[in-house]
């Protein structure tokens, strides 16, 4: 088996995250929004070259931003009030979009849509739609 030459798609949505960092942050920002933005735009690059499934991509990124979130997620003023647990706060950040309903429907379409081109059965439904049709 040859080895991939494309290897510069994993390396570019770290080396856009490590360059957007390192950039000085914009007037108005944070510097924990501009590190988020960095990330976030590490996962579009990411989306866009696909050098992982974009499950996978989008894991990646959810992960790194709650592993990093007292550095990426919450402001110093949120991590120095009493009380406050930045690990409970990021993991219900992170988990927070699969409790909406609509997040499991384009799941589920995704799923049967799977199904039905593993099966064959939406090729089946097009031929007697155009047999019954002309």
């Amino acid at each position: 088996m040859k080895p991939s030459t494309e290897w510069w798609r994993y390396l570019a949505p770290l080396a856009v995250i490590a360059i957007i960092a390192l950039l000085p942050v914009p007037a108005g920002l944070e510097n924990h929004t501009w590190l988020y933005f960095a990330v976030f735009t590490g996962v579009i690059v990411g989306l866009i070259l696909e050098p992982v499934p974009g499950a996978v991509v989008a894991m990646v990124g959810i992960s790194i931003i709650a592993i990093l979130s007292p550095w990426l997620l919450f402001s110093p003023e949120q991590l120095a009030q009493p009380g406050f647990k930045f690990t409970a706060k990021s993991l219900s950040w992170a988990v927070s979009g699969f409790s909406n309903s609509v997040i499991w429907l384009i799941f589920a379409a995704f799923m049967f849509g799977t199904g039905y081109e593993k099966t064959g059965l939406g090729r089946r439904i097009a031929l007697i739609l155009v047999k019954k049709m002309g």
